[in-house]
Parts: C-alpha cells; sequence; structure tokens
C-alpha cells in the first residue's frame, strides 16, 4: 500500500504521482533516507532548513533509475513524503501567516455573470470565481505555490494508493459541516464524484470525461471514501485537485432533485467552504460573507468577498486604478503598462505561463466545417506567428499540448506538422488545393459566420486578426461578439457553427485538456470532434507510468488531432493578474480558475 500521510494544513507537499510507485511508507520515528530500487524516475534531493522552514528542492531527469523515500523531522512532527514527478519542482513546508489582519472586504472583476449556478455544468470560467469559494474539494493544489505542482489537504486529510494503483483512498477531517449545519460525510463525496461522472438525464457535466476510468465508489464508513478505478490513471490525483471537484450536499439534491444548484439562493448554494451565499444581482455583483464555522482554524481572514461584473475591461482598470477594485484578471499586457505606469509600486503585476490556449472552435456537425478539408485548409491558413505578433498579450505557439509541458514537442518539431510550417506561400497554395477539392474554387461561396464575446479581449483580437488571413484565399467572415452568457449557451447546446474563444486546464495536467476537449465523449467536446484512435491513445496513455512513453502517445494524439484539424489552437497566452499592493496571501497561477481565487488565505494590509 502507497501511503500518503498529511496531518496539518501547512502547505504540505504531494508532488504528481506517477502510478508505478507501490510501496510502504512505515509509521515509525524519524531515520536515515530509505533508498528503494523501482523502476521510476531518478531523482536528486537536496534538504535545507531555513527557520524551521523544510524546503525540498527536486530537479528531475528523464530517466528510469530508483525512488527515494525520506523521513523528515519538523518541529518534532514527522511528516513522510514520496517524490516522484515527471517535471521539476519546488515544495516547502511552510509556518502559517501569524501577521494575517482579519476583516474587510475583497473587489474583485468579471467580464460577465454566469449562465448556470451549478458548478458541474459550468463550461466557463465566471461561475468559479463568482461561486467558487463556497465549496471545497478532497484535495487542492497549494494556493501558495505559483507553479501549481504541489497538492494539499482540503477536505481530506489524508489518502493513500494500492499497490496496484487502482484504489485511491481518502480519510476525510472530523467534525466537518456544511454551512446549514449537517455534516460532511463520505456520502456527500460519493454522490458529488457520480454526479459528475454519471449525470442525470438531461444535465451537462462538463468535466465527467476526468472521471469515467472511475468503476465504482465506496464509503465503508463516514470519513473514509475509496475509488475504484478501471486501470491506472497517472493523473488522477491531479484531476481530483482541480476546484472544479467540488463537493456538494447530498441531502439538498435529496431535498431540490437533480438540478438543485442551477438556482441561486442561500437554501441551495450550500458548501463547506471559506465563504457562504450573501446575495446575486443578475450583471451587476455576486457578494460573499465569511463561514464563521469554517473547519481551518482562522481562516479565511476577510469579512467577505464582492465579484463586479463589468463587462467593458478598460472601466475595470479605471475602478482598479481609483481603488475600487482590488483585483483584476485576466488582463493584457496593454493593461498591465497603464497600470505600472499610474501606480508603480503601488500594484504587484504578474505573469506566468498559462494553461489557456486561444482557439477557433470549430462544430464538425456542420457545414462547412463537417467537410475535414474545409478544416484542414484554415488551420494551413493561420499563421500563428502574426497573431502572436498582433495580439494584446505575448504568447507563444503550440499545438494541443501547452507549450511549458514536459511532454510538449519544440517548437522545430512542431513545425512538420500542418500548419506549423515557415513556409506561408506553400501552405497557402495547398489550402487552396484543398479548398478546391472540397467544392470551394478560389474559396467562392464560403463565408464563415461565427460567434464570441463580447467584452472579451481574446475574442475581440480573433475577430480583428482572422479577417486579414483568410482573405488570402478569398474567404468571408461574419463575425457576431454577444453576450458571453448567451454565447455560451449557444455553444454547450452545439448551436453555432464556428467560436472564437480560449480553452483551459483546470488541472495542470494535458490529459484533462486533451479529454475535455477532443475524446468523443469529452465534457466540453462542444463540436462533437471523434477519432476513434485519438480515443484509444488517450486511454492508453493514462496508465502510461514510463514518461517517455506517455509523451509518445500524448503526441501521436495531438498529430492525429491536428491532421484531422479537429479544431484549431491558435496560441498559449500567458497568466497576467494585477493586485494592489496592500492585497497579501494571493499568488498568480498558471492554472485558469485556480484555487487561490478562493481567497481563503487573502488579507488586507491597510
Amino acid at each position: 500500500m502507497l501511503r500518503h500521510w498529511r496531518t496539518h494544513d501547512k502547505g504540505m507537499a504531494l508532488v504528481p504521482l506517477l502510478l508505478a510507485l507501490a510501496f510502504i511508507i512505515s509509521c515509525g520515528p524519524a531515520a536515515e533516507p530509505v533508498v528503494v530500487e523501482k523502476e521510476v524516475i531518478k531523482e536528486v534531493i537536496q534538504e535545507v532548513v531555513v527557520e524551521k522552514e523544510v524546503v525540498k528542492l527536486v530537479p528531475v531527469e528523464k530517466v528510469v533509475v530508483r525512488e527515494v523515500i525520506r523521513e523528515v523531522p519538523v518541529e518534532k512532527e514527522v511528516i513522510k513524503e514520496v517524490i516522484a514527478t515527471a517535471t521539476p519542482i519546488r515544495t516547502s513546508v511552510s509556518p502559517a501567516v501569524s501577521a494575517a489582519t482579519p476583516g474587510g472586504i475583497l473587489n474583485t472583476w468579471m467580464n460577465s455573470g454566469t449562465e448556470t449556478f451549478d458548478l458541474m455544468q459550468q463550461g466557463r470560467g465566471p461561475a468559479f470565481f463568482h461561486f467558487g469559494s463556497i465549496f471545497n474539494g478532497l484535495i487542492q493544489f497549494d494556493p501558495q505555490d505559483e507553479t501549481a505542482s504541489r497538492i494539499v489537504p482540503d477536505l481530506a486529510e489524508e489518502w493513500e494508493v494500492s499497490e496496484d494503483a487502482t484504489v485511491f483512498t481518502f480519510r476525510l477531517r472530523a467534525g466537518v459541516k456544511f454551512q446549514d449545519g449537517h455534516p460532511l460525510t463520505a456520502e456527500d463525496v460519493k454522490f458529488s464524484f457520480d454526479r459528475t461522472r454519471n449525470p442525470p438525464e438531461g444535465i451537462v457535466s462538463a468535466r465527467k470525461g476526468f472521471y469515467t476510468i472511475i468503476s465504482s465508489i465506496e464509503t465503508p464508513d463516514d470519513l473514509t471514501v475509496a475509488f475504484n478505478l478501471s486501470s491506472p490513471d497517472v493523473a488522477f490525483l491531479s484531476a481530483t485537485a482541480t476546484p472544479w471537484a467540488a463537493i456538494w450536499p447530498k441531502h439538498i439534491f435529496d431535498q431540490f432533485g437533480d438540478d438543485a444548484l442551477n438556482k441561486p439562493g442561500p437554501k441551495r448554494q450550500i458548501g463547506t467552504g471559506p465563504f457562504m451565499w450573501d446575495s446575486y444581482t443578475p450583471g451587476v455583483k455576486t457578494v460573499l460573507r465569511r463561514n464563521p464555522d469554517y473547519f481551518k482554524e482562522g481562516l479565511p481572514y476577510l469579512d467577505g468577498h464582492q465579484v463586479h461584473v463589468i463587462k467593458d475591461l478598460s472601466i475595470a482598470i479605471t475602478a482598479f486604478l481609483s481603488g475600487r477594485l482590488d483585483i483584476v484578471q485576466p488582463i493584457t499586457d496593454v493593461e498591465s503598462e497603464i497600470i505600472r505606469r499610474q501606480l508603480g509600486d503601488k500594484a504587484t503585476i504578474s505573469s506566468v505561463p498559462r494553461q489557456v490556449a486561444w482557439v477557433l472552435y470549430t462544430n464538425t456537425t456542420k457545414a462547412p466545417w463537417d467537410n475535414k478539408k474545409v478544416r484542414q485548409a484554415i488551420n494551413l491558413l493561420i499563421d500563428r506567428d502574426r497573431f502572436v505578433a498582433l495580439a494584446p498579450v505575448e504568447g507563444q505557439v503550440g499545438g494541443f499540448i501547452f507549450p511549458s509541458s514536459p511532454f510538449a514537442r519544440s517548437a522545430a518539431e512542431l513545425q512538420v506538422l500542418p500548419g506549423y510550417g515557415l513556409d506561408m506561400d506553400a501552405r497557402i497554395q495547398l489550402a487552396k488545393n484543398l479548398l478546391t477539392e472540397a467544392g470551394y474554387p478560389n474559396g467562392e461561396g464560403l463565408t464563415f459566420r461565427g460567434l464570441g464575446y463580447s467584452g472579451n479581449y481574446r475574442s475581440e483580437a480573433e475577430a480583428n486578426i482572422l479577417p486579414d488571413i483568410l482573405k488570402l484565399a478569398n474567404i468571408g467572415i461574419d463575425m457576431q461578439l454577444i453576450d458571453p452568457t448567451r454565447a455560451s449557451q449557444l455553444r454547450s447546446a452545439g448551436d453555432f457553427s464556428w467560436f472564437l474563444t480560449g480553452h483551459s486546464m483546470p488541472t495542470g495536467d494535458v490529459s484533462s485538456f486533451i479529454g475535455q476537449y477532443l475524446i468523443t465523449d469529452g465534457g466540453r467536446n462542444y463540436g462533437k470532434y471523434s477519432n476513434p484512435l485519438v480515443d484509444e491513445l488517450f486511454e492508453k496513455q493514462r496508465s502510461a507510468v514510463n514518461p517517455s512513453e506517455r509523451k509518445r502517445l500524448l503526441q501521436e494524439i495531438e498529430r492525429l488531432a491536428i491532421e484531422d484539424a479537429a479544431w484549431i489552437p491558435l496560441f498559449w497566452e500567458p497568466s497576467i493578474r494585477t493586485w494592489q499592493r496592500y492585497v497579501k496571501g494571493y499568488t498568480n497561477s498558471p492554472i485558469n480558475q485556480a484555487v487561490q481565487d478562493k481567497f481563503e488565505m487573502v488579507w488586507l494590509d491597510k
């Protein structure tokens, strides 16, 4: 039995699990490091003690050699860790914030409201920013870690993985209650994951693909829940740590029915999280207040937070400059320069590589996108380098695997794939040939009618840049940028021809991106792309413990999807966030809709 102990909330690190690891960590006193010979990964570990803080620097070589188990005493407490990862990380055990000042209201921004109040059904970020802090998950990415590489306890205080890596057992904290006073039990956890992986008829589950590998869930007692997988899944822990994997109160659904959370109000929007429902004014703002009975002692520091709906980013920036908003994200290079010039060191501006791709999303069931040759032609015509040069953010060209992933192709390797070669003249001619074969010689009779989000810098920039690119093949464009709530409803219903938007990775693992958008039954595969070989390879990579083999499988999926022109990734953008200097305990993250945006560690130094 592979066992991970977590005994407190001070940022204990659990790095991404490679499921070849299967052995026992003994529960005795601290000892010399134990070296277990096993085919996994070679790790070199350095320990540095700084003011009672244990820092581990883990550079990783991609070779298969051994694993190291270390027991580290910290302040007379034995912390047991298994170190195993495919990417370099830095983990630390940090002391609690003692200087934090409680109180105050945090004011944040979002450019739209939400089309649903149920996080399971939501395929777009605003719902999380409005209501995500009402809920908790079993585990979470460390909110103080900008790399999003550490997984720490949330509702679960410890977890175990079976020797064959097909059973994940979580032990819940005792005494946790929902905000209406009902106790949290393992049945709530089972209900939440069962609902997500097998949603009721007529109800969408945007991320069900994360959990299709679960064959059954058992609850041997009120505080224990065991997930039985049909096969090992190297990304299961990261999928469980996404902030979208909320634990809901089963009794609320027993009372109000299958769609209980899809209406606002304090009797339905109930979780265990740091903040509670207060009020919601459509198109204006969401108000949440502090949960006085939160199970994490001393948290949250804030009395509450408000999400202000401002459709125009320039108006939001004006509000930030005047101090009426405390955090604004995401922003572009243009806004960050304005803030830097006017506020100087009174504001923090942070940019990190973000796992969000700008995309031209096509509906493969509607003409002309149901013709693969048309999709392939458009993919060839897209000059991605020009897109990056003209976009309001400094992005990076990539495919279906985000560029900073250890599984991504290099720039040179990408250039051999359709649509990434440097010879634009050759690409344009090939695109014209494909359009002729598809029945559109010289682009005649071909006009693309698409949708995008009004007030969204991605959709607006794409709508401005694409016409000049596609006119090279005499292709016309009719773009409508409409209210984001309505546009998202049309997208979810598949009522679109093409869509200008961004696609994000909510877990930090590339499986979450491919599983949502490219797999036949993916929860966010709105364009209905389907390739049985892609589906087959996706299942194989889930169980691929060897990083080299997993990389090969993922890159083969990417090659097939690009050759099919499943839809068209343009480039990957950075995460640029800004917050007032007096906002403490907040960090940036490469993950969209990150746990940082639950604000449980945030406090105001003013």
